[in-house]
């Protein structure tokens, strides 16, 4: 894997190496600053996210700019990205591919250097923290020297809404000063 930010980035959008990114499968690549006040590591693009091409589209993505307007961020302020960039309809993560996804993921983290990082979903959850969602949420988890929490994507939060709740919650737990 590339050894600077900007030689990962261009790396994510030209290798065939890259897991699940099969032939004309598309990419929805980060978007950001390196540094970031916060990294966003969302599941998998979805065909909304591509249409719109980033890694949270549609409704998704206007929550998501509302959850950071709430603990004082806007979206420039923030690096977002997914936990692969390629779009893979059908496809679920598991085995190697999480494997695959989580050391690429680790890295991007590693190069990106946010100050907090809030992971999206089930996926990022279990590839880079060993563990689903509902086991992830609620605790500081530390993932390349990087104050860590997983909460619901935004996706999940508009279809159920009773657990904005959680995600505040989690939201919250991430913006706690250390300790």
């Amino acid at each position: 894997l590339p050894g600077s930010f900007e030689a990962f980035r261009n790396w994510l959008g030209e290798t065939p190496a890259l897991p699940l990114a099969q032939g004309n499968s598309r990419r929805v690549l980060p978007r950001g600053i390196e540094a970031a006040e916060v990294m966003l590591l969302a599941d998998m693009p979805t065909a909304e996210d591509i249409a719109d091409d980033q890694a949270i589209g549609g409704a998704g993505w206007e929550l998501t700019q509302r959850m950071l307007a709430a603990i004082g961020f806007d979206a420039e302020q923030a690096y977002v990205a997914s936990l692969t960039c390629a779009h893979s309809p059908g496809t679920r993560l598991a085995g190697k591919d999480l494997e695959a996804c989580a050391a690429v993921a680790r890295r991007h983290v590693a190069l990106a250097k946010p100050k907090r990082l809030l992971l999206l979903g089930d996926a990022p959850a279990r590839a880079l923290l060993g563990k689903p969602l509902t086991a992830a949420r609620g605790h500081v988890h530390k993932i390349e020297g990087v104050r860590t929490v997983a909460t619901f994507h935004p996706r999940q939060l508009l279809q159920r809404a009773s657990d904005k709740a959680l995600a505040w919650r989690d939201l919250l737990l991430l913006m706690e000063d250390e300790v």
